[in-house]
């Protein structure tokens, strides 16, 4: 698949930026592949290897973007905000809502999976296996019998 090189090549060569949001080894290859060839930041939410050492990587828990201190859980230790995580949020926000408000952003086709709720198990077993490429999964509540 061409995806990385292609956005790439349509963006000049300028992705400085990325990211990811899925965090597996073959999108953090399609970012690799997608950013500027003069490196970056890539920044994912899951720990997953970056294929490239000439970009600064990062890993991002979704509670520090909100430049707050957190808690993993009741009897967890309280984890310091990150202010460069909150700035590098105000960042991204702003240019996502820019790009959503100039239509630049289409959202993958929708496959309605069969069953409801119950579907959603057979859903996470495809895409486990791979088999989900391109669209969004979705399932009906009201389907749940």
């Amino acid at each position: 698949m061409d995806c990385g090189k292609k956005v790439r090549e349509y963006t000049g060569d300028k992705v400085e930026y990325v990211f990811d949001t899925i965090s597996t080894e073959p999108s953090a290859a399609v970012c690799a592949d997608a950013m500027s060839s003069t490196g970056g930041r890539y920044t994912c939410i899951l720990a997953v290897d970056f294929p490239r050492r000439d970009c600064k990587t990062d890993f991002v828990m979704g509670y520090t973007i909100n430049g707050e201190a957190y808690k993993m859980g009741p009897n967890a230790p309280l984890l310091p905000a990150k202010p460069d995580d909150y700035e590098f949020g105000e960042m991204f926000f702003r240019l996502a809502e820019e790009l959503l408000a100039a239509g630049r952003f289409r959202a993958h086709q929708a496959t309605v999976g069969k069953g409801g709720l119950y579907g959603v198990l057979e859903g996470l077993q495809l895409m486990r296996e791979g088999k989900v490429s391109g669209t969004k999964l979705v399932y009906r509540v009201e389907d749940t019998s």
